[in-house]
C-alpha cells in the first residue's frame, strides 16, 4: 500500500511539473535592415527639399509569413538615436504585399517621444520566411515635383537557422517538394530517473474563474536506444542528453502545455542537434474508434503526456531533419518507474 501511494504521489508531482509538448525543426529567421529618410531638413544635413521613403514588403513564398519590425533613429555627430519597441507581429499570406511609409514612421517616432521635421534611420524587420523587400526613395525640390527617384532591393543582413526565440514566429520546416529523402527509424527512451525538471513561476491569471499559471520550464532527458526499432543507434548514442527550455501553461486540473526549444548533446557533451519541442499533459490520442476499444483511453488521461519534436541532427558532418513523437506515461504496470519514449525518423 505504501509503495502504491509513493508511486501515486510521484506521478501526481510529475504531472504538475512536466507538461510536454514538442514543437521543433530547423527553422530560419531572416533579419533585414532598411534605410529610410522622411521629411524636410531644417539644418544643413541634407540639401533643402522634401524626402520620402516607401518600403514595399512582399511574401513570394507558398507559405504564410509572420514578421515584426522596429524603428531606429540615426542622429548627427555619431550620436545614437532612440529605438522603438518591437511592434506586434504581422501576417502576410502567400503572394500578399504591404508598405511601410513615412506617415507610419512619423507616428511611431511621435509615440516614442521623438519629434523632428526630418527622420533618418533604419527599420529592422524579422521574418520566418525570406521576403522580397524593395524601398522607393524620392525627393522633391522647390517646385514640389519629383526630382530624384531611386529604387533599392534589400537582402537579409542576418540569417539564423538555430531559431531566434525573440521572434516567436518560427515553425517546422516542411519536407522538400522534390528530390530524394530517405527515412531512418529512431527509437529512444528515458526513464524518469533521468529527467530533471525545473520551473520558474512567472504569473497567474483567471480563466473562467479558475487560476491558470504560467512558468518558464526546463527539462533534461538522458536517452537510450529502445529496442530493434532504433535502426541506427549510433546516430544518437546512448546517454545523449536532450535539454529542453520554454514556457508552460498549467490549468488547475493538471492539463498543461509546454512549448520551447531543445538542444541535443552526445555523451561527450558535443551538440549534435537542435529544434523545437511541444508536450501536452493530460492529453491522449488513443480514443475510440482509433483504438478499437471504447475503454482504451479517457479524454483526459491523468498520468499521460504526448507531443512531438522536430529539428536538425548532425551526423558524420552532415545535417539531417529530425522528427519525433513523444509519449510520457507516469504509471506503467510493467515498469518500475514512469518512462518517456521518443519515436520518430531521421530524414536525409
Amino acid at each position: 500500500m505504501l509503495k502504491k501511494l509513493k508511486y501515486f504521489l510521484l506521478a501526481l508531482f510529475l504531472v504538475q511539473i512536466l507538461p510536454l509538448t514538442i514543437f521543433a525543426q530547423q527553422t530560419c529567421s531572416y533579419t533585414y535592415s532598411v534605410k529610410f529618410v522622411c521629411g524636410e531638413p531644417e539644418e544643413k544635413i541634407l540639401v533643402p527639399g522634401a524626402y520620402l521613403t516607401a518600403i514595399n514588403v512582399h511574401n513570394p513564398s507558398d507559405r504564410d509569413c509572420v514578421f515584426k519590425k522596429r524603428f531606429s533613429i540615426a542622429l548627427p555627430n555619431q550620436k545614437p538615436g532612440p529605438v522603438s519597441e518591437w511592434l506586434p507581429n504581422k501576417t502576410l499570406k502567400t503572394g500578399e504585399a504591404m508598405e511601410i511609409d513615412c506617415p507610419e514612421i512619423f507616428k511611431i517616432c511621435y509615440d516614442m517621444g521623438y519629434k523632428a521635421s526630418l527622420l533618418k534611420g533604419f527599420v529592422q524587420i524579422k521574418s520566418n520566411i525570406k521576403l522580397n523587400i524593395v524601398a522607393v526613395y524620392s525627393a522633391a525640390g522647390k517646385t514640389g515635383q519629383v526630382e530624384t527617384l531611386h529604387v533599392e532591393k534589400f537582402s537579409p543582413i542576418y540569417v539564423d537557422c538555430n531559431h531566434d526565440s525573440s521572434t516567436e514566429v518560427c515553425e517546422c520546416e516542411p519536407i522538400p517538394k522534390s528530390g530524394k529523402q530517405c527515412l531512418i527509424r529512431v527509437s529512444k527512451k528515458s526513464g524518469l530517473d533521468y529527467i530533471n525538471v525545473s520551473r520558474e513561476y512567472i504569473y497567474a491569471y483567471k480563466c473562467d474563474g479558475e487560476e491558470t499559471q504560467k512558468f518558464r520550464t526546463k527539462a533534461k532527458f538522458t536517452l537510450f536506444s529502445n529496442s530493434a526499432c532504433d535502426e541506427k543507434p549510433n546516430m544518437i548514442p546512448d546517454e545523449s542528453l536532450l535539454q529542453a527550455e520554454g514556457y508552460e501553461i498549467l490549468r488547475p486540473d493538471s492539463t498543461a502545455i509546454f512549448t520551447g526549444e531543445f538542444k541535443l548533446y552526445n555523451p561527450n557533451q558535443q551538440e549534435i542537434g537542435e529544434g523545437y519541442i511541444t508536450i501536452i499533459s493530460k492529453i491522449g490520442t488513443h480514443h475510440y474508434p482509433i483504438s478499437g476499444k471504447p475503454e482504451c483511453e479517457p479524454c483526459a488521461p491523468f498520468r499521460h503526456s504526448e507531443g512531438y519534436l522536430c529539428g536538425n541532427l548532425k551526423y558524420h558532418n552532415q545535417t539531417y531533419q529530425l522528427w519525433f513523437q513523444i509519449a510520457v506515461n507516469y504509471w506503467l504496470e510493467k515498469e518500475p518507474a514512469p518512462i518517456a519514449v521518443f519515436e520518430g525518423v531521421v530524414v536525409r
